[in-house]
């Protein structure tokens, strides 16, 4: 799809295209003469807006928009931009191959603006086809709250219980403002609630939060919901502070690419293993014979890994996972999926 009008082409699985021909919507070939539809680039977003709500002065508001690109050809991201100040938007990946995901991060701005906010993104494909994506952003903005920082950012690391953060929030205007509690959307955090200045025009709290040893391997994009109170014991005066939580607990052994796509009949990628410590790559395992492995002997920092695939008439299209063995003192293996999209 997408290619110049010389050979006809085929969908990988979502119908996007409206059909010249009078054809049904649904897998089949595009005609030489059709054309994409015009909203053809909006097939790859999950959603086209978001509301942040009521947030407070130096809240970290942050929303990511996902693409992922679930067709044959490159995709290429011209440019992404926003129609206000108050929003400042950028994009984690230019270039898609089939299957690959890309961010587009909007940050809400909320030290310098107050009050209602809106905002238009706009995401400008350049490949494979000219194209143009908004994304719509709205949401208070309180001043008379301030938390700083704007999020509990434990950032990367590997042992999730080397690092504790810290914020502080603040209260202006109401001497009788108080936090009542403090709850989290994820399990494997602790929290240390500490009140630090109470006087007749100011209120503020000190926030120490920890990961605890069971957290999970990955990204970490959750929220600790901090419950505060205007007037204590009344419960109608309630309002909650969501503040993000957010870590990327990473393994010892990391793989690149995350998804390996394989194209075809024969193909030849490369896989990249890396590590804090140096490693051999042992063995990789398949329950597919089509695939073949080459890996150095020496120990390294960084494996790079020669995948070769060529089919047969039994080999099966579709996910393959493949297994690394390594004799990494932290972990002895890493898998690896692949998708193979064989020719038909």
């Amino acid at each position: 799809m997408f290619r110049k009008p010389s050979r006809t082409v085929t969908y990988l699985f979502s119908p996007i295209y409206l059909f010249l021909v009078g054809l049904q919507l649904g897998t089949g070939t595009l005609p030489l003469s059709a054309q994409p539809a015009p909203d053809w680039a909006k097939q790859m977003f999950k959603e086209l807006s978001h509301d942040f709500g009521t947030v407070v002065r130096g809240e970290e508001a942050v929303h990511k928009f996902e693409i992922e690109n679930v067709f044959l050809e490159e995709m290429k991201i011209q440019s992404v931009s926003s129609s206000c100040g108050c929003a400042e938007v950028s994009v984690t990946k230019t270039t898609l191959k089939t299957w690959e995901k890309a961010e587009i991060v909007v940050r809400f701005v909320t030290k310098n603006y107050a009050g209602n906010r809106k905002a238009r993104i706009t995401v400008v494909f350049a490949q494979p086809y000219p194209a143009t994506v908004y994304l719509d952003i709205m949401g208070t903005i309180r001043t008379d709250t301030m938390i700083e920082p704007g999020s509990v950012n434990f950032g990367t690391l590997v042992d999730p219980t080397a690092a504790t953060r810290t914020i502080q929030i603040s209260r202006y205007g109401n001497p009788n403002w108080r936090i009542m509690d403090v709850k989290s959307t994820f399990p494997h955090v602790s929290v240390v609630l500490k009140e630090t200045s109470r006087t007749s025009n100011y209120v503020s709290y000190q926030l120490t939060a920890a990961l605890k040893e069971t957290a999970p391997k990955g990204y970490v994009q959750n929220e600790l919901i901090v419950i505060a109170s205007e007037r204590p014991g009344d419960e109608s005066n309630q309002i909650t502070l969501p503040v993000p939580l957010v870590a990327n607990i990473t393994p010892p052994l990391q793989v690149t690419p995350a998804v390996l796509p394989i194209h075809g009949d024969i193909a030849k990628e490369k896989v990249i293993l890396k590590s804090d410590l140096p490693f051999r790559v042992l063995d990789v395992t398949c329950s597919d014979s089509s695939f073949r492995a080459k890996a150095k002997k020496d120990a390294a920092k960084v494996q790079v890994v020669q995948i070769e695939y060529q089919a047969t008439g039994e080999s099966p299209r579709g996910e393959i996972d493949l297994t690394f063995i390594t004799d990494h003192p932290q972990q002895s293996e890493v898998k690896l999926k692949a998708i193979v999209d064989r020719k038909k």
